[in-house]
This record gives structure tokens, sequence and C-alpha cells, in this order.
């Protein structure tokens, strides 16, 4: 159950991460919205890409995903999770 679940989010948060590059803005800013949610520290660097785009709602959401992002994940470091 717990592998399934696992499994689950790994796809998603792949989704996720190919939407960061897809053709409508909104829908980047979105998915770089999302990817906090899951708190995976493999979707940072895509994430910094994001910060670059050309369109400012998608470098805007990709900046706070971002340092929430990273926020958790030192949060997490320093509780021992």
């Amino acid at each position: 159950m717990f592998a399934d679940a696992k499994d689950a989010k790994q796809d998603r948060v792949a989704r996720l991460t190919e939407l960061l590059k897809s053709e409508p803005n909104l829908a980047r800013a979105a998915s770089a919205l999302s990817l906090p949610w899951y708190v995976d520290k493999r979707v940072v660097d895509s994430l910094k890409q994001a910060t670059q785009d050309a369109d400012v709602i998608v470098s805007r959401a990709a900046k706070w995903a971002l340092q929430a992002l990273q926020t958790t994940l030192l949060n997490r470091k320093q509780s021992g999770l």
C-alpha cells in the first residue's frame, strides 16, 4: 500500500515537472506552485530553471515555490526528518 502511494507521488512529481516546460503559462505557474507540496528535493533544479521563465507570472510562481521548498527541506533536515 505504501509503495503504491510512493509510486503515485513520483508519478505526480514527474508530471508536474513536465508541465513546467509546457506551452500555457498558467500550466507552468500552477505546476510550480504545486511542486513544493510534494517536498521532493529532486525538483529544485527544475524550479531554479523556471525562475528564469520569460513570463513574469511563471517566474514569480517558481521563485515562491523554490523558496517554500528550500525552507521546508531545511526545516526537515534541522529536525532530523
